[in-house]
């Protein structure tokens, strides 16, 4: 919609965004942005005010080695964002700050999704691309067919904030928002990511059982177990993460009071 532009600024863990329009825009964190010197995953939620001018943003590197053009596309800025970073290992290391740890897990969903497809989803463009290897139409048509059955799911609770999700019968992850309106316009994305990561570990031909609505109750309790980290997220918002041994809980918070959106992940 061009509200918004995504620049790059020649160093791997921080571009610019800056919000052109006249309302608040939410960004959120796992966002893959195309293009520019490498494909990088956004490494926070954000809230960025109107016509705020140029602010930083931090960022991980999701497409090893390339740091040039890459074909028809602009080099010092982002053509698009279509995709969140699947997998849940994936996003822990983005929520930590850890790149090494970014391209291990982007390298082994590649595999992983090299033996589930049955082909090699690796782009001739670069390799290495996250974003190009969710692009592969193997990758692409076995997501369709969760997103085809899943899609329409919301319709049925238009007052929805939020959804949990279990792959072969556990639960993987939760993702919560303040409101339906933040829920929807999300939805699509957070569907395609999930839907990616579970081609990436389902076991065809393997019953499982799906997780009952007291387990699921279960897994978004506690939130507020383990030690707090807090650190800021653009002008007008900051973020408190907490991690126990099984689990990251990470809730984005609006400066003046209120959280926006809380993400749970299962270690």
């Amino acid at each position: 919609e061009k509200k918004g532009v995504v620049r790059e600024t020649g160093t791997v863990s921080e571009l610019t965004i800056e919000n052109l329009s006249t309302e608040e825009v939410f960004v959120q964190a796992g966002e893959i942005v195309k293009g520019g010197r490498q494909d990088r995953v956004l490494g926070t939620d954000m809230v960025l005010p109107p016509k705020a001018g140029k602010g930083p943003g931090a960022s991980h590197c999701v497409e090893q080695g390339r740091w040039q053009k890459r074909g028809e596309e602009a080099a010092d800025h982002f053509a698009s964002s279509q995709s969140i970073a699947a997998t849940k290992d994936i996003k822990i290391a983005n929520y930590r700050g850890n790149q090494s740890e970014v391209w291990a897990n982007v390298a082994k969903v590649q595999q992983k999704l090299n033996a589930k497809v049955g082909a090699d989803v690796r782009s001739n463009q670069s390799a290495s691309s996250l974003q190009l290897s969710l692009e592969h139409d193997r990758v692409r048509l076995s997501v369709e067919a969760y997103v085809k059955a899943l899609s329409d799911v919301v319709k049925s609770s238009p007052d929805s904030v939020g959804y949990a999700f279990a792959i072969n019968g556990e639960i993987n992850s939760a993702e919560v928002y303040a409101s339906p309106d933040l829920f929807l316009a999300e939805w699509p994305k957070l569907l395609r990511a999930s839907a990616a990561e579970a081609v990436s570990e389902r076991e065809a031909g393997v019953g499982h059982t799906p997780p009952t609505l007291d387990q699921v109750k279960s897994f978004l309790a506690a939130a507020d177990a383990g030690a707090a980290t807090q650190k800021t997220a653009g002008p007008a918002a900051r973020v408190v993460s907490r991690e126990t041994a099984s689990r990251l809980v990470v809730e984005t918070q609006a400066a003046g009071g209120g959280w926006l959106h809380r993400s749970y992940l299962r270690k």
